[in-house]
């Protein structure tokens, strides 16, 4: 499997298998990698303790056919690990793929993580890939305990970054040519709500779903029935997203006018007016549930009174229900 022809071919039957859209797509496309991984794991030879993780949307195992596949090689600073694993990254490369592979230490990473948001977030979901699972381990209560002590800073920027993706890219909703991913309402803003939430502080696995939304839950900013609202959403997103690479052969995340009736016709939908109806209902769906959460961490900031203990809702004509009374 970790030959670059073997890897190229898996990845092309599966991009070929209309069968397998959105999630499923992302987990199907996992698996073949950990398992190319595994069988190049076998021949590191290192003095020390390591461990291959996996970030982001290979973490969560939500690949997309374009999508880069992020992992850190984590060590324990002992013996020449660079030269050691160069061969993980070569079959990959061989066979097409984008990688951002990085080596570090334990303390390394948190440095790096301290500085860097994007660093930060990543390190949230982590998942063993292969090596010393204890490793893996350390990293992540590290990283969980460096954004709960960071939680204001944390907070604030995810909300900040939240904000500015209603300017640009622009609302997914109410875009002729939406961004999926990065557009206001898109995936990034899910995400986002879940890294929040482990922020609050919740324990764990990293690699768990949903493990930041549940605790958004748990503290209040978040109804249950929410949960299923953002799944849904993100189905959609997702689905569309993995159909757009695949009619594309690329990486972006715009779903241009001229690409909608091909995005369309491979989700089996009518036409590009129903995909983009569709896609648009799910975008206002998070942007709903996500600027309302925001609103709440922004007011908790600010002090005790500033946090409400769950979203107005209404109860009869003339009759709203606000902070629980």
């Amino acid at each position: 499997m970790a030959a670059p022809e073997n890897l190229r071919a898996a990845r092309a039957r599966l991009i070929e298998d209309a069968s397998r859209g959105g999630a499923a797509f992302g987990r199907a496309l996992s698996e073949v990698l950990d398992e190319a991984f595994a069988e190049m794991l076998g021949g590191v030879e290192l003095p020390g303790r390591w461990t291959l993780v996996g970030l982001g949307s290979y973490a969560r195992r939500e690949l997309c056919p374009g999508s880069d596949i992020d992992v850190m090689f984590l060590h324990d600073g002992r013996g020449p690990v660079d030269e050691a694993v160069a061969g993980l990254w070569y079959p990959l490369w061989d066979a097409g793929f984008v990688l951002g592979q990085s080596t570090r230490t334990v303390k390394e990473a948190l440095a790096l993580a301290d500085a860097d948001l994007a660093a930060r977030t990543a390190l949230l979901e982590t998942r063993r890939v292969g090596g010393d699972a204890a490793l893996g381990q350390e990293l992540a209560a590290q990283a969980r305990r460096l954004v709960q002590r960071r939680r204001k800073r944390v907070v604030e920027a995810l909300a900040d970054a939240a904000a500015a993706r209603a300017d640009r890219p622009g609302p997914v909703a109410e875009m002729l040519e939406p961004n999926l991913k990065d557009g206001a309402g898109g995936l990034r803003d899910i995400q986002a709500l879940g890294w929040a939430g482990w922020a609050l502080g919740p324990t764990g696995d990293g690699a768990a779903p949903d493990v930041g939304l549940a605790t958004l839950v748990a503290r209040g900013y978040l109804q249950p029935g929410d949960l299923d609202v953002l799944a849904d959403a993100k189905g959609v997103l997702l689905r569309a997203r993995v159909a757009l690479h695949r009619v594309t052969g690329g990486r972006s995340d715009l779903l241009t006018l001229q690409e909608q009736d091909a995005v369309a016709a491979a989700l089996d939908i009518t036409d590009a007016d129903v995909l983009i109806r569709d896609v648009a209902a799910a975008a206002r769906a998070v942007s709903w549930v996500a600027s309302d959460v925001w609103s709440r961490l922004r007011a908790a900031q600010r002090g005790p009174g500033g946090r409400l203990a769950r979203r107005d809702r209404q109860l009869g004509e003339g009759v709203l229900l606000r902070d629980g009374r």
